[in-house]
C-alpha cells in the first residue's frame, strides 16, 4: 500500500504540473499547513469520543476560475482508546503479564495522500469532496499491551473526504473537512478465539481543521 500510494501520488503530481504547461486557464500555487487532526473509532469495544491529534503537511492545488483539483501529501495522528470489553476480546494479544489490564491507548501515525475536487462556492471559497488513500506509517504502544502492535491494525485505510477551503488575504487558508474511513482496520478480523472469529469492525471518522501559507 505504501508503494502504490507513493506512486500513485508522483503519477497525480505529474499530471498536474503538465496539465498546469499546457494551459494558461489553470493556475497552480504550493503551500504548507498545520492543524488538528480529531479522530474516532467506530467499534464495539473503542472509546468512541473524539481524539485531537496532529495533522502537517503541504498542499498543490489547480484551479480555473470555477473548479480544480488539489493534492496534498499529509502526516496525521489518530489516537485508538480501548473501551468496554476491550480486554476480555483480545486478551490473546496481550503481552505476558498485561491481561488484567483493563484501559489503554494507542497512537498511530499515518502518511495520506487526499485528492480533492475543487469546486468554487464563493469568491474565496471552495467546496472540495474526493477519496483519500492513508497508509501506516508507525504505531505506538506506550502502555506495551501488545505482543505486535503493528500488526494489530491494518497498514492501509481508504476514506470519503468532503469540506471547505477558504482562501484569506496575506496568502493565509483556513480549511475544515470530513473524513469517513470506508475499510475495516482491524487487524485481526480472521482470527479464531474460543472458537469465535474475532471480527469487530473498526472504522475512523476525522474531523480536521488546519491554517496554510500559500508560498507562491
Amino acid at each position: 500500500m505504501k508503494k502504490f500510494t507513493f506512486i500513485l501520488f508522483l503519477s497525480m503530481m505529474s499530471s498536474t504540473l503538465l496539465l498546469a504547461q499546457g494551459s494558461s486557464r489553470f493556475n497552480i500555487d504550493i503551500g504548507a499547513k498545520l492543524g488538528a487532526n480529531f479522530n474516532r473509532v467506530d467499534g464495539d469495544y473503542w472509546d468512541n469520543g473524539y481524539k485531537a491529534n496532529l495533522m502537517a503537511g503541504a498542499y498543490v492545488p489547480l484551479n480555473t476560475s470555477r473548479w480544480g483539483v488539489q493534492i496534498e501529501p499529509l502526516f496525521t495522528q489518530s489516537t485508538f482508546s480501548t473501551g468496554n470489553g476491550f480486554s476480555d476480546l483480545y486478551k490473546d494479544f496481550y503481552q505476558m503479564g498485561k491481561d488484567s489490564v483493563v484501559n489503554g491507548k494507542f497512537k498511530v501515525n499515518y502518511y495520506n495522500v487526499p485528492i480533492m475536487l475543487n469546486l468554487k462556492l464563493f469568491s474565496k471559497v471552495w467546496l472540495q469532496v474526493g477519496p483519500q488513500f492513508s497508509g501506516t506509517i508507525s504505531v505506538k504502544d506506550p502502555d506495551n499491551l501488545m505482543d505486535d502492535a503493528e500488526a494489530f491494525f491494518k497498514n492501509s485505510m481508504i476514506s470519503a473526504v468532503g469540506g471547505l477551503w477558504i482562501n484569506l488575504p496575506a496568502n493565509l487558508t483556513i480549511s475544515g473537512r470530513y473524513v469517513i474511513g470506508l475499510n475495516n482496520l482491524n487487524g485481526n478480523s480472521s482470527y479464531i478465539q474460543h472458537n469465535q472469529n474475532v471480527s469487530d469492525n473498526w472504522k475512523q471518522r476525522l474531523l480536521q481543521v488546519g491554517i496554510g501559507y500559500t508560498f507562491f
